[in-house]
Protein backbone atom coordinates (compact mmCIF):
# COMPACT_ATOMS: atom_id res chain seq x y z
CA UNK A 1 0.00 0.00 0.00
CA UNK A 2 2.57 2.54 0.86
CA UNK A 3 4.63 1.90 -2.60
CA UNK A 4 0.97 2.55 -4.22
CA UNK A 5 0.45 5.46 -2.46
CA UNK A 6 4.05 6.91 -2.99
CA UNK A 7 3.51 5.59 -6.77
CA UNK A 8 0.02 7.98 -6.96
CA UNK A 9 2.00 10.91 -5.40
CA UNK A 10 4.87 10.23 -7.99
CA UNK A 11 2.67 10.43 -10.59
CA UNK A 12 0.72 13.50 -9.11
CA UNK A 13 3.69 16.19 -8.38
CA UNK A 14 4.77 14.73 -12.18
CA UNK A 15 1.85 16.29 -13.52
CA UNK A 16 1.38 19.41 -11.90
CA UNK A 17 5.18 20.04 -12.94
CA UNK A 18 3.96 19.33 -16.52
CA UNK A 19 1.29 21.45 -15.88
CA UNK A 20 3.33 24.55 -14.37
CA UNK A 21 6.33 24.01 -17.12
CA UNK A 22 3.73 24.35 -19.57
CA UNK A 23 2.55 28.08 -17.69
CA UNK A 24 6.20 28.88 -17.40
CA UNK A 25 6.97 28.28 -20.95
CA UNK A 26 3.93 30.35 -22.13
CA UNK A 27 4.85 33.03 -19.75
CA UNK A 28 8.39 33.23 -21.47
CA UNK A 29 7.24 32.97 -24.77
CA UNK A 30 4.67 36.22 -23.91
CA UNK A 31 7.70 38.39 -22.33
CA UNK A 32 9.49 37.90 -25.83
CA UNK A 33 6.69 38.70 -27.45
CA UNK A 34 5.96 42.01 -25.67
CA UNK A 35 5.80 44.39 -28.44
CA UNK A 36 2.50 42.80 -29.14
CA UNK A 37 0.91 44.41 -26.36
CA UNK A 38 0.90 47.40 -27.61
CA UNK A 39 -0.06 46.26 -31.09
CA UNK A 40 -3.38 45.03 -29.62
CA UNK A 41 -3.63 47.49 -27.25
CA UNK A 42 -3.58 49.97 -30.14
CA UNK A 43 -6.15 47.36 -31.99
CA UNK A 44 -8.84 47.61 -29.37
CA UNK A 45 -8.63 50.51 -28.68
CA UNK A 46 -9.76 51.93 -31.93
CA UNK A 47 -12.30 49.30 -31.71
CA UNK A 48 -13.78 50.82 -28.64
CA UNK A 49 -13.62 53.91 -29.73
CA UNK A 50 -15.92 53.62 -33.17
CA UNK A 51 -18.09 51.56 -31.39
CA UNK A 52 -18.32 53.37 -28.01
CA UNK A 53 -19.22 56.27 -30.15
CA UNK A 54 -21.98 53.99 -32.54
CA UNK A 55 -23.63 53.29 -29.01
CA UNK A 56 -23.24 56.61 -27.70
CA UNK A 57 -25.24 58.20 -30.79
CA UNK A 58 -27.35 55.62 -30.63
CA UNK A 59 -28.39 56.25 -26.74
CA UNK A 60 -28.33 59.36 -27.84
CA UNK A 61 -30.89 59.37 -29.94
CA UNK A 62 -33.33 56.55 -29.27
CA UNK A 63 -33.36 57.09 -25.12
CA UNK A 64 -32.89 60.64 -25.21
CA UNK A 65 -36.48 61.28 -23.25
CA UNK A 66 -35.65 58.32 -20.69
CA UNK A 67 -32.45 59.61 -20.00
CA UNK A 68 -34.27 63.32 -20.05
CA UNK A 69 -36.81 62.12 -17.50
CA UNK A 70 -34.06 59.89 -15.30
CA UNK A 71 -32.18 63.25 -15.25
CA UNK A 72 -35.11 65.26 -14.34
CA UNK A 73 -35.89 62.74 -11.46
CA UNK A 74 -32.32 63.11 -10.04
CA UNK A 75 -32.43 67.00 -9.96
CA UNK A 76 -35.31 66.45 -8.38
CA UNK A 77 -34.05 64.02 -5.37
CA UNK A 78 -30.89 66.61 -5.15
CA UNK A 79 -33.47 69.79 -4.70
CA UNK A 80 -35.54 67.95 -1.91
CA UNK A 81 -32.05 66.86 -0.15
CA UNK A 82 -30.80 70.89 -0.51
CA UNK A 83 -33.65 71.86 0.91
CA UNK A 84 -34.21 69.55 3.59
CA UNK A 85 -30.37 69.84 4.50
CA UNK A 86 -31.32 73.96 4.52
CA UNK A 87 -33.98 73.44 7.36
CA UNK A 88 -36.59 74.15 4.64
CA UNK A 89 -39.78 72.44 3.87
CA UNK A 90 -39.50 69.26 1.55
CA UNK A 91 -41.95 67.81 -0.95
CA UNK A 92 -41.89 64.74 -3.14
CA UNK A 93 -44.99 65.79 -5.29
CA UNK A 94 -42.16 66.68 -8.11
CA UNK A 95 -40.33 63.81 -7.85
CA UNK A 96 -43.62 61.30 -8.27
CA UNK A 97 -44.84 63.65 -11.25
CA UNK A 98 -41.31 62.96 -12.77
CA UNK A 99 -41.44 59.50 -11.67
CA UNK A 100 -44.87 59.01 -13.25
CA UNK A 101 -43.88 60.46 -16.63
CA UNK A 102 -41.08 58.23 -17.01
CA UNK A 103 -43.31 55.61 -16.05
CA UNK A 104 -46.03 56.74 -18.65
CA UNK A 105 -43.52 56.83 -21.30
CA UNK A 106 -41.70 53.77 -20.95
CA UNK A 107 -45.15 51.68 -20.85
CA UNK A 108 -45.90 53.56 -24.11
CA UNK A 109 -42.71 52.62 -25.60
CA UNK A 110 -41.69 49.18 -24.66
CA UNK A 111 -41.72 47.97 -28.36
CA UNK A 112 -39.21 50.91 -29.20
CA UNK A 113 -37.36 50.14 -25.92
CA UNK A 114 -37.16 46.40 -26.66
CA UNK A 115 -35.84 47.07 -30.31
CA UNK A 116 -33.15 49.92 -28.66
CA UNK A 117 -31.73 47.26 -26.10
CA UNK A 118 -31.85 44.53 -29.27
CA UNK A 119 -29.78 47.27 -31.09
CA UNK A 120 -27.22 47.79 -28.10
CA UNK A 121 -26.63 43.40 -28.01
CA UNK A 122 -25.74 43.34 -31.46
CA UNK A 123 -23.82 46.46 -31.08
CA UNK A 124 -22.21 44.43 -28.19
CA UNK A 125 -21.83 41.29 -30.29
CA UNK A 126 -20.09 43.66 -33.16
CA UNK A 127 -17.68 45.10 -31.35
CA UNK A 128 -16.22 41.36 -29.63
CA UNK A 129 -16.15 40.16 -32.50
CA UNK A 130 -14.09 42.75 -34.20
CA UNK A 131 -12.25 43.33 -30.89
CA UNK A 132 -11.35 39.44 -30.74
CA UNK A 133 -9.75 39.60 -34.47
CA UNK A 134 -6.49 41.14 -32.74
CA UNK A 135 -6.64 37.73 -30.29
CA UNK A 136 -6.93 35.63 -33.57
CA UNK A 137 -3.72 37.26 -34.98
CA UNK A 138 -2.09 37.22 -31.56
CA UNK A 139 -2.60 32.76 -31.87
CA UNK A 140 -1.38 33.32 -35.20
CA UNK A 141 1.80 35.46 -34.76
CA UNK A 142 2.61 32.87 -31.42
CA UNK A 143 2.46 29.70 -33.21
CA UNK A 144 4.73 31.48 -36.29
CA UNK A 145 7.03 32.49 -33.48
CA UNK A 146 6.87 29.28 -31.27
CA UNK A 147 7.57 27.30 -35.16
CA UNK A 148 10.71 29.03 -36.40
CA UNK A 149 11.29 32.33 -34.36
CA UNK A 150 9.51 34.63 -37.09
CA UNK A 151 7.65 38.21 -36.43
CA UNK A 152 5.32 38.95 -39.12
CA UNK A 153 3.85 41.95 -39.47
CA UNK A 154 0.37 42.46 -37.17
CA UNK A 155 -1.95 43.95 -39.80
CA UNK A 156 -0.77 41.74 -42.59
CA UNK A 157 -1.09 38.57 -40.63
CA UNK A 158 -4.64 39.74 -40.27
CA UNK A 159 -5.27 40.29 -43.84
CA UNK A 160 -3.43 37.35 -44.58
CA UNK A 161 -5.38 35.16 -42.65
CA UNK A 162 -8.22 37.22 -42.38
CA UNK A 163 -11.27 34.33 -43.58
CA UNK A 164 -10.08 31.55 -41.17
CA UNK A 165 -10.20 34.72 -38.39
CA UNK A 166 -13.55 35.65 -39.53
CA UNK A 167 -14.91 31.71 -39.56
CA UNK A 168 -13.47 31.45 -36.13
CA UNK A 169 -14.66 34.54 -34.71
CA UNK A 170 -18.41 34.35 -35.73
CA UNK A 171 -18.21 31.15 -33.63
CA UNK A 172 -16.51 32.75 -30.78
CA UNK A 173 -18.39 35.53 -30.12
CA UNK A 174 -21.42 33.75 -30.57
CA UNK A 175 -20.41 30.84 -28.31
CA UNK A 176 -19.25 33.82 -25.57
CA UNK A 177 -21.94 35.73 -25.88
CA UNK A 178 -24.12 32.93 -24.86
CA UNK A 179 -22.54 31.88 -22.46
CA UNK A 180 -22.15 35.51 -20.89
CA UNK A 181 -26.06 35.49 -20.43
CA UNK A 182 -26.52 32.17 -19.66
CA UNK A 183 -23.88 32.88 -16.60
CA UNK A 184 -25.32 36.29 -15.42
CA UNK A 185 -28.70 34.96 -15.71
CA UNK A 186 -27.63 31.89 -13.45
CA UNK A 187 -25.44 33.54 -11.01
CA UNK A 188 -28.54 36.28 -10.83
CA UNK A 189 -30.67 33.57 -9.74
CA UNK A 190 -28.17 32.13 -7.17
CA UNK A 191 -27.69 35.07 -5.42
CA UNK A 192 -31.07 35.81 -4.91
CA UNK A 193 -31.65 32.29 -3.88
CA UNK A 194 -28.48 32.73 -1.80
CA UNK A 195 -28.69 36.07 -0.10
CA UNK A 196 -31.52 35.36 2.49
CA UNK A 197 -28.67 32.73 4.11
CA UNK A 198 -25.73 34.81 4.13
CA UNK A 199 -24.74 37.86 1.68
CA UNK A 200 -21.28 36.74 1.21
CA UNK A 201 -21.75 33.15 0.52
CA UNK A 202 -24.22 34.61 -2.09
CA UNK A 203 -21.23 36.89 -3.06
CA UNK A 204 -19.05 34.06 -3.51
CA UNK A 205 -20.74 31.64 -5.04
CA UNK A 206 -21.36 34.24 -7.92
CA UNK A 207 -18.11 34.75 -8.30
CA UNK A 208 -17.06 31.24 -8.39
CA UNK A 209 -19.69 30.89 -11.08
CA UNK A 210 -18.27 33.07 -13.02
CA UNK A 211 -14.94 32.22 -12.98
CA UNK A 212 -15.50 28.35 -13.42
CA UNK A 213 -17.86 28.74 -16.51
CA UNK A 214 -15.05 31.25 -17.92
CA UNK A 215 -12.56 28.70 -17.41
CA UNK A 216 -14.97 26.31 -19.00
CA UNK A 217 -15.08 28.17 -22.21
CA UNK A 218 -11.69 28.97 -22.46
CA UNK A 219 -11.13 25.52 -22.28
CA UNK A 220 -13.87 23.97 -24.75
CA UNK A 221 -12.68 27.09 -27.39
CA UNK A 222 -8.82 26.98 -26.63
CA UNK A 223 -8.06 23.92 -28.90
CA UNK A 224 -10.67 25.03 -31.50
CA UNK A 225 -9.52 28.52 -31.69
CA UNK A 226 -5.86 26.92 -32.62
CA UNK A 227 -6.85 24.16 -35.10
CA UNK A 228 -8.82 26.85 -36.86
CA UNK A 229 -6.05 29.87 -36.91
CA UNK A 230 -2.86 27.64 -36.67
CA UNK A 231 -3.61 24.35 -38.46
CA UNK A 232 -4.25 22.98 -41.43
CA UNK A 233 -7.22 21.47 -43.64
CA UNK A 234 -10.74 22.25 -43.79
CA UNK A 235 -12.29 24.60 -41.32
CA UNK A 236 -15.43 22.24 -40.18
CA UNK A 237 -12.79 19.59 -39.90
CA UNK A 238 -10.34 21.61 -37.54
CA UNK A 239 -13.34 22.90 -35.81
CA UNK A 240 -14.63 18.67 -35.44
CA UNK A 241 -11.12 18.15 -34.44
CA UNK A 242 -10.58 20.86 -31.84
CA UNK A 243 -13.78 19.84 -30.21
CA UNK A 244 -12.30 16.07 -29.58
CA UNK A 245 -10.18 16.42 -26.55
CA UNK A 246 -7.21 14.23 -26.36
CA UNK A 247 -7.30 11.75 -23.50
CA UNK A 248 -6.11 13.36 -20.23
CA UNK A 249 -5.63 16.86 -21.38
CA UNK A 250 -9.09 18.28 -21.22
CA UNK A 251 -9.03 18.04 -17.19
CA UNK A 252 -5.40 19.39 -17.09
CA UNK A 253 -6.59 22.08 -19.22
CA UNK A 254 -9.56 23.30 -17.54
CA UNK A 255 -7.03 23.38 -14.44
CA UNK A 256 -4.89 25.46 -16.09
CA UNK A 257 -7.11 27.93 -17.20
CA UNK A 258 -9.08 27.99 -14.07
CA UNK A 259 -5.95 29.00 -12.18
CA UNK A 260 -5.45 31.76 -14.84
CA UNK A 261 -8.72 32.84 -14.99
CA UNK A 262 -8.72 33.50 -11.53
CA UNK A 263 -4.68 35.07 -10.92
CA UNK A 264 -6.24 37.38 -14.51
CA UNK A 265 -8.76 38.54 -12.34
CA UNK A 266 -6.74 39.30 -9.68
CA UNK A 267 -4.06 40.99 -10.89
CA UNK A 268 -6.87 42.85 -13.25
CA UNK A 269 -7.97 44.07 -10.35
CA UNK A 270 -5.16 44.72 -8.28
CA UNK A 271 -3.51 46.71 -11.07
CA UNK A 272 -7.17 48.75 -11.35
CA UNK A 273 -7.45 49.64 -8.00
CA UNK A 274 -3.75 50.75 -7.33
CA UNK A 275 -3.04 52.48 -10.42
CA UNK A 276 -6.50 54.15 -10.66
CA UNK A 277 -6.88 52.01 -13.74
CA UNK A 278 -4.07 52.79 -15.89
CA UNK A 279 -2.30 49.65 -15.69
CA UNK A 280 -5.42 47.82 -16.60
CA UNK A 281 -4.70 49.36 -20.08
CA UNK A 282 -1.80 47.18 -20.67
CA UNK A 283 -2.49 43.93 -18.41
CA UNK A 284 -5.43 43.13 -20.31
CA UNK A 285 -3.50 42.70 -23.61
CA UNK A 286 -0.93 41.23 -21.92
CA UNK A 287 -3.51 38.93 -20.06
CA UNK A 288 -5.01 38.15 -24.03
CA UNK A 289 -1.15 37.54 -25.38
CA UNK A 290 -0.35 35.35 -21.90
CA UNK A 291 -3.63 33.07 -23.52
CA UNK A 292 -2.97 32.44 -26.81
CA UNK A 293 0.70 31.48 -25.87
CA UNK A 294 -0.63 29.35 -23.26
CA UNK A 295 -3.11 27.90 -26.01
CA UNK A 296 -0.38 27.34 -28.57
CA UNK A 297 1.60 25.73 -25.78
CA UNK A 298 -0.99 23.29 -25.52
CA UNK A 299 -1.31 22.79 -29.10
CA UNK A 300 2.30 21.89 -29.75
CA UNK A 301 2.56 19.48 -26.75
CA UNK A 302 -0.91 17.94 -27.56
CA UNK A 303 0.40 17.39 -31.14
CA UNK A 304 3.63 16.58 -29.97
CA UNK A 305 5.70 19.13 -31.71
CA UNK A 306 9.08 20.72 -31.23
CA UNK A 307 8.80 24.52 -30.51
CA UNK A 308 11.25 27.61 -29.80
CA UNK A 309 11.32 29.46 -26.19
CA UNK A 310 13.81 31.74 -27.50
CA UNK A 311 16.75 31.59 -30.13
CA UNK A 312 18.57 29.34 -27.57
CA UNK A 313 16.40 27.35 -26.02
CA UNK A 314 13.46 24.73 -27.66
CA UNK A 315 11.18 22.09 -26.51
CA UNK A 316 11.15 18.83 -27.22
CA UNK A 317 8.74 16.57 -26.36
CA UNK A 318 9.16 13.36 -24.81
CA UNK A 319 7.97 11.29 -27.38
CA UNK A 320 9.78 12.81 -30.05
CA UNK A 321 12.98 12.62 -27.42
CA UNK A 322 12.80 8.60 -27.32
CA UNK A 323 12.55 8.49 -31.01
CA UNK A 324 15.88 10.68 -31.80
CA UNK A 325 17.77 8.26 -28.93
CA UNK A 326 16.32 4.91 -30.68
CA UNK A 327 17.20 6.49 -34.08
CA UNK A 328 21.10 7.20 -32.72
CA UNK A 329 20.62 3.27 -31.15
CA UNK A 330 20.28 1.77 -34.38
CA UNK A 331 23.59 3.91 -36.08
CA UNK A 332 26.83 1.72 -35.91
CA UNK A 333 29.70 4.11 -34.09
Amino acid sequence: MRISLRSISDKICAAMKRDNMRIRNAFKIAVANFSLVFKTLLFKAIAFALFALIIGLILNVRLKPVLDCAAGIWEEIKATFASAYAGQETSLVAVSDRLDKLTAYLSSNVGSLALTAVIIIISSYAFRFVSGVSDCALIILVSEYMTGLSRPHFIATIIENLKKILVYQLINALITLICDVVTVAVAIALAKVLLGVSALLSVFVVALTFVAVGALTRTVLSQIATNVLSGEGKTWALIVRGLKSEKGYFGKMYAEYLVLTVLILYFSLSVGVFTLGVGTLLFGPFAALLLACVKEVDYFTINKRKYFLHYDSIVVPKELRENDENLLNEVDI
